[in-house]
C-alpha cells in the first residue's frame, strides 16, 4: 500500500485540527480575547508536536503502538494502548454527534437519525479502507476547498464586519484567557497524537515534524480568520452563545448572485474535514486493537469499533449545548492521552538511546 507524501501529511494534519472547529467554531471561552488564547495554545502545542514527531524518527521501522510496547513493556504498553483506543473512540463519537447536531439543526429538522449516522460513519470507514494514499489526496483537496471557502467568506463579509468588537484588548482576566488556551490546546491540538499511526513507516525522506508543524500553521491561520469573522460579524455575546457561530456568521452575509448564501458551502467542506477526522480516529483505534489482540486482518476490526463510536455518540451529550460544554472537561482526558503519555514515551526513548550510544561508540574504536 502506497504511503502519503510530505505535503499530503501536512494537509491531513491541518484538516484534522479543523474538523470540530469548523462545526462549533474556535473555543470562545476567552471572549473577545479568544484570538490571544488561540495563539498561546498554538505556541504551547509546538513542543508537543515536536515530541510526536521525534518518536517515529527514533524508531523509523516500528509502528506507533509497537514503539509503546517496546518502551513500556507488554503490560504497561497494553494499558497505554487501551487508553489511546478509548481516546480515539471518544473523539470519533464526539465528531459523529457534532455532525448530526449540525445537520439536524441547520439542514434537516426531522431527519432519520440512524440512517444519517450510518451513512456518515460508513463513508468514513470507506475512506479508511482505501488506504493512506487516498486519505492524503482527500486531505489535500479538502484543505484547498476549506481555505478557499473560509477566505471567500471573510472577503465577502469584510464590509459588514465591525472590528471594534475586539476592543478593548485584554479585557478578560488572565486566568480566563489561560483557561481558554488550555482548552484549545487540548481540543483539538493534543488530539494530533491520533495522527501518529498514519504517519508511521513513511520512509527516510519523510519528515513528521515538518508535516505536523506545517499543518498546525495552516490550521492556525484558518482558525484566526474564523475567530475574526465570528466576533466581527456577530459580536462577543452572540459568538459565545450561538450553537454554530461560523454558520450563524455566514447567514448574514450577502455575496451577490454567485455566492448568494455562503452558509450552504460551509456544509460541504465541513463534511470533508469531518470524514477525514473520523477516518483518522478509526485508524488509530483499529491499529491499537490489532496490537492488543492477534487480528489477522486489522481493517476487519474497524467496523465493530465504528459501531461502538456510533452507539457512544448517542449518549455522549443530551443536546448541542451539552456538546459545546464537553471541551471544558475534555482537557483532562486529552492531557493524559495526548500529553502525558507521549512525554513519558519520548523521555524513555531518549534515555534508552543515550544509554546505548556509548556502547556503539566503544565498538567503533575496537
Amino acid at each position: 500500500m502506497k504511503s502519503m507524501s510530505q505535503r499530503q501529511a501536512g494537509a491531513l494534519t491541518a484538516l484534522f485540527l479543523l474538523g470540530n472547529c469548523l462545526i462549533f467554531g474556535v473555543n470562545t471561552a476567552g471572549g473577545r480575547d479568544s484570538w490571544i488564547a488561540l495563539l498561546i495554545a498554538a505556541g504551547v502545542s509546538v513542543p508537543m508536536l515536536c515530541v510526536y514527531a521525534r518518536l517515529p524518527a527514533l524508531y523509523p521501522d516500528h509502528g506507533f503502538f509497537e514503539i509503546i510496547e517496546a518502551l513500556l513493556g507488554r503490560a504497561a504498553g497494553s494499558a497505554v494502548t487501551a487508553l489511546l483506543i478509548g481516546f480515539a473512540l471518544y473523539s470519533a463519537a464526539y465528531l459523529i454527534r457534532s455532525v448530526n447536531e449540525f445537520v439536524f439543526i441547520n439542514a434537516l429538522p426531522e431527519p432519520p437519525y440512524l440512517l444519517f449516522t450510518a451513512a456518515f460513519a460508513l463513508a468514513g470507514l470507506y475512506l479508511l479502507c482505501r488506504g493512506s494514499e487516498t486519505i492524503g489526496k482527500w486531505a489535500t483537496a479538502g484543505l484547498v476547498l476549506t481555505v478557499f471557502c473560509v477566505v471567500s467568506g471573510f472577503v465577502f463579509s469584510a464590509r459588514e464586519m465591525d472590528f471594534r468588537a475586539f476592543l478593548p484588548v485584554l479585557r478578560r482576566p488572565a486566568g480566563d484567557i489561560l483557561r481558554a488556551s488550555g482548552q484549545i490546546a487540548a481540543f483539538p491540538m493534543l488530539q494530533s497524537v491520533l495522527l501518529l499511526p498514519l504517519l508511521e513507516k513513511q520512509g527516510g525522506a519523510f519528515k513528521p515534524r515538518r508535516a505536523l508543524l506545517g499543518g498546525l500553521a495552516a490550521a492556525l491561520a484558518v482558525m484566526l480568520l474564523v475567530v475574526a469573522q465570528q466576533f466581527a460579524l456577530l459580536g462577543e455575546y452572540a459568538a459565545q452563545n450561538a450553537p454554530f457561530p461560523s454558520y450563524s456568521a455566514l447567514k448574514i452575509v450577502s455575496a451577490g448572485s454567485f455566492l448568494s448564501r455562503l452558509e450552504k458551502i460551509l456544509s460541504g467542506y465541513l463534511l470533508v474535514a469531518a470524514l477525514l477526522h473520523l477516518a483518522v480516529c478509526l485508524n488509530a483505534a483499529q491499529r491499537g486493537l490489532s496490537r492488543l489482540f492477534p487480528i489477522q486482518k486489522p481493517l476487519r476490526s474497524a467496523l465493530p469499533l465504528l459501531l461502538c463510536a456510533a452507539a457512544l455518540s448517542g449518549f455522549i451529550a443530551g443536546d448541542v449545548w451539552g456538546l459545546k460544554a464537553l471541551p471544558a472537561v475534555f482537557p483532562w482526558y486529552a492531557a493524559a492521552a495526548g500529553g502525558l503519555v507521549p512525554l513519558l514515551l519520548w523521555i524513555r526513548a531518549e534515555l534508552r538511546r543515550r544509554s546505548q550510544s556509548p556502547k556503539k561508540t566503544g565498538k567503533s574504536f575496537t
